[in-house]
């Protein structure tokens, strides 16, 4: 396989903007879920494509060299990440039943489900499925395929995918939300095999051009899947072509962001993480008490929650803390 495209400038600016932009689109998508504004967190259904589009491209040398310790890495820096976030919103979540004097019941078998698999916080699924994602990424390239073997089976598998309908998985909410996000990774795979074979480790102009046409492509595929019913094909490309043309982008140099906004935009894994926390809060406080409009109340909560997540993980990071947000936020272009 020929070597992957790899910074020769330390991080991606346009790369680590693009993950920043991802994570305040999700903080988004959390905000209105429900509210008559929901159905413009479809535009934001992007974000997560992105996310596991960046993280199968930049796991894939250290995963191609030494697949078996790629995956202990994976491991010990995904699961015992989600364990630490998923006991704090498990204490949330009781400290706010206790106060509003309500109850919070499970019974055992949906309590361990929840705790080691599906998370007591509805974003912390991604974390145990990104790990799910790179042990097969792990399998696959240890078990030395020959090259064309994985872009075939990505395409294979996406065509399948659109003969199963979409209720058979059962297995809880973890479930429900990777068979969704599946054809993002398969997408991720067949496009960065054609990414990878086709000669973009030349002239910056061309990387730069390449880039544009997929940030074009993704735009427009996003505005599609908008405008039709919800359809994970689409929404996983849409996010795929985002990440790689801003992946392109960077890799070109042509493009470069101030100082001030690459240091923001190493927040942005702490910004996933944390945000959820700060959107049910303000959702309480802005809706009950001060009985404001629908709109007002979701773009202040919007507004207070991203501002907020920025916040508290810069301080925290400040004080030495930074490793609670290190699983999936932070990397060094052609790492993992």
């Amino acid at each position: 396989m020929p070597p992957q495209l790899e910074s020769k400038r330390g991080r991606n600016q346009a790369v680590e903007v693009g993950r920043l932009v991802a994570a305040i689109a999700i903080v988004w998508l959390h905000t209105v879920g429900g509210a008559e504004m929901s159905e413009t967190s479809r535009w934001m259904r992007w974000a997560v494509p992105f996310f596991i589009g960046a993280s199968l491209w930049f796991g894939g040398p250290s995963c191609q060299n030494q697949p078996i310790q790629f995956i202990k890495d994976r491991f010990w820096r995904l699961y015992p990440l989600f364990l630490i976030w998923n006991v704090f919103y498990l204490v949330v979540r009781l400290v706010a039943s206790a106060v509003m004097n309500g109850s919070f019941q499970q019974s055992p078998s949906t309590f361990l489900q929840s705790l080691f698999f599906d998370g007591f916080a509805h974003h912390l699924w991604f974390l145990p499925f990104l790990l799910l994602v790179h042990l097969v990424q792990a399998l696959g390239i240890a078990l030395k395929p020959p090259m064309w073997f994985s872009p075939l089976a990505a395409v294979a598998c996406l065509v399948g995918y659109e003969f199963i309908p979409p209720g058979w998985i059962g297995g809880g909410y973890l479930a429900e939300l990777a068979w969704w996000s599946v054809p993002a990774a398969l997408w991720a795979v067949a496009i960065g095999f054609l990414v990878r074979r086709v000669s973009l480790t030349g002239r910056a102009g061309i990387q730069a051009v390449w880039g544009m046409g997929f940030l074009i492509l993704g735009a427009l595929v996003m505005a599609w899947s908008v405008i039709g019913p919800r359809d994970a094909m689409l929404e996983g490309l849409s996010g795929v072509l985002l990440f790689f043309g801003a992946m392109l982008i960077g890799e070109s140099g042509k493009v470069s962001f101030p100082d001030r906004l690459n240091r923001l935009a190493a927040l942005s894994g702490g910004i996933y993480l944390i945000h959820v926390f700060f959107i049910e809060g303000f959702q309480d406080v802005i809706s009950m008490r001060f009985a404001a409009e629908e709109s007002v109340w979701v773009i202040s909560v919007f507004i207070l929650a991203t501002l907020s997540s920025v916040a508290a993980v810069g301080i925290a990071r400040s004080v030495g803390l930074g490793w609670l947000f290190d699983g999936f936020g932070r990397r060094k272009a052609g790492k993992c």
